[in-house]
């Protein structure tokens, strides 16, 4: 069990307080961020019999995954066998090593071979540990042309959560509803859309969970049944390291300094940089702004720069989990079933289209850029006729619903000429495109850029549409725009760690008992994604073998079954 004694080092905080009122607590692994990511490692390795603290920087619990759909692009599960056979890790590593091309610093040979590897494994801990995962249908890989893609089968979520079940954490739980947003397009999934809607009827207190917040709450559950202490509100400011090695952080809790002694390792979780505007003017792309997110406000980089302080390496830092967003009433909602669906497209300020607005999200939010480097794009355009505001959602506004047609930029017209007008865009440009977009959409066939020809389109059109589910005219009055912006989910630079999720310092050697995972390492997947849900697939990945490794080294068993001798002992796999 982790144990607390009074002393005196606190080298951050001289004369801010006496010295017998700061605290050094000792414990095996110290987490940064109760996340997904963090939660999981932290119940794998009270799994393993190693006493756990977990800090969150929030009052709230489940990070940014809590309030997403959380589904994983995780490929090897015997769930996904079931879709198409057995995903072998040799499958997997073809179809990364095609849509990444050629290894980098964090998308090396290595970690690709881990990620192959590992994938099945951590299907099998979640299922082990009664996470109840299934295959998300409908859902296919985002390069349906590259080798050992899959139609479906690779993307699992975890069945509801009853977050009652948390006791005085429940509360703690963050949450947000996507019960709409995680449907597959299908017949199927118009029911199952039915099902969310008489879920929330009756489900009127809320406890019932689904998505990011029932796997965050699963996870959560776990890791305080095992045994380790989970304290939110705790910041961490500094990492202390002795010898070249990182023994501990410097936290406050509730306020008050604590040094935590981490005899095994340092797990950072915490998050990117999505939240820190200046950071993001820094690396980013421009024009950016931290609202255009829709992480966490307090994912700031404080484990990168934690880390860089001890010798830590920033990597890939202009790069981010794009997609494109909008924003109503200040808060920001992501596009992709808005931009897919009949009967809208969107216009630069010219009134041109420019891209397959129904594509996968990455592609979509780096394509306003990519325009906007030629013409005015960001913000860019949705333009919606009324059988899309009467069939379809809007961010918030469900199907039939008005939006506030004065707030947000949104703006209403009975004609196109009027909204163009409105808009202060090109006015013959907006009517010309209209028309040449109608006339394709008539035969179902978008030869410009190719909307709705992919099963990736497809899948996020309106199945009742048959000739081409992502294509309908535009010429029911009266007509909708919504400005719209190169968005994110989070950012992908980050700490360079290697196959083990060790934090690498400039000559690229680990540095001892320090790990980064999820937004605080630097992604896996640069330049693109391979599917919905990579980002929370490849962070739980890496939770998984820093949990491995530290539970492989001799010293921290030993040390684990002195300071959590009420731990389930065992073993980790790792494929």
């Amino acid at each position: 069990m982790a144990r607390a004694s009074a002393s005196g080092r606190w080298s951050r905080w001289p004369g801010r307080w006496p010295a017998d009122a700061v605290e050094t607590l000792e414990t095996d692994v110290l987490i940064v961020g109760a996340g997904a990511a963090g939660l999981y490692a932290a119940a794998q390795a009270a799994a393993v019999g190693l006493g756990v603290v977990v800090v969150e920087a929030s009052e709230l619990l489940g990070g940014s995954t809590a309030a997403d759909t959380g589904q994983l692009w995780l490929p090897g599960t015997e769930h996904g066998a079931k879709f198409g056979g057995p995903d072998r890790p040799a499958d997997i590593r073809a179809h990364l090593d095609a849509i990444l091309g050629a290894p980098s610093a964090a998308s090396s040979a290595a970690r690709r071979d881990a990620f192959a590897e590992t994938s099945a494994a951590v299907g099998a801990w979640l299922d082990a540990h009664q996470v109840g995962l299934g295959v998300v249908r409908g859902k296919p890989d985002f390069h349906p042309e590259a080798p050992q893609a899959r139609r479906s089968g690779r993307v699992v979520a975890a069945a509801p959560f009853d977050k009652k079940l948390l006791g005085p954490l429940a509360d703690r739980l963050r949450g947000s509803d996507y019960a709409l947003e995680i449907m597959p397009r299908s017949p199927r999934g118009l029911v199952a859309a039915a099902s969310a809607l008489g879920h929330r009827l009756l489900n009127p207190t809320k406890d019932v969970v689904l998505g990011g917040a029932a796997l965050s709450g699963r996870l959560l559950l776990e890791a305080t049944r095992l045994g380790a202490k989970v304290w939110p509100s705790t910041q961490l400011t500094g990492l202390v390291s002795r010898d070249g090695r990182v023994t501990g952080a410097e936290v406050l809790r509730e306020g008050r300094p604590l040094q935590v002694q981490a005899h095994g390792g340092v797990i950072l979780a915490c998050g990117g940089f999505e939240g820190n505007a200046d950071w993001r003017r820094e690396h980013l792309p421009l024009p950016t702004d931290a609202s255009w997110t829709t992480g966490l406000a307090t994912n700031t980089g404080a484990g990168m720069r934690a880390a860089v302080a001890v010798g830590g390496r920033l990597v890939e830092m202009g790069e981010a989990w794009w997609t494109v967003v909008a924003r109503f009433d200040d808060v920001t909602y992501r596009m992709t079933s808005e931009r897919s669906l009949p009967h809208g497209i969107i216009v630069d300020r010219a009134g041109d289209r420019f891209f397959d607005e129904a594509g996968p999200a990455p592609e979509a939010g780096r394509a306003l850029y990519a325009r906007n480097r030629r013409v005015r794009a960001i913000p860019a355009y949705l333009i919606l006729d009324h059988r899309h505001r009467q069939r379809y959602r809007l961010g918030p506004w469900l199907p039939g619903s008005t939006p506030r047609a004065d707030a947000d930029g949104v703006v209403k017209a009975t004609s196109l000429a009027e909204l163009a007008t409105e808009l202060k865009i090109d006015q013959a440009g907006l009517l010309g495109t209209v028309v040449r977009f109608n006339g394709l959409a008539a035969k179902g066939r978008d030869s410009d850029f190719g909307r709705g020809a992919s099963i990736v389109d497809r899948s996020q059109g309106d199945p009742t549409s048959r000739r081409n589910p992502c294509l309908g005219t535009l010429e029911k009055s009266p007509y909708w725009a919504v400005p719209v912006y190169p968005g994110d989910s989070g950012t992908k630079g980050g700490l360079l760690t290697d196959a083990d999720a060790r934090v690498l310092d400039a000559e690229g050697r680990p540095l001892p008992g320090l790990y980064a995972v999820a937004g605080t390492a630097a992604s896996l997947f640069v330049g693109t994604s391979p599917g919905v849900g990579a980002a929370l697939a490849s962070a739980l990945v890496d939770a998984h073998r820093a949990v491995a490794q530290l539970a492989a080294s001799d010293e921290h068993a030993d040390a684990g079954q002195r300071r959590n001798p009420g731990g389930r002992g065992g073993s980790i796999g790792l494929g």
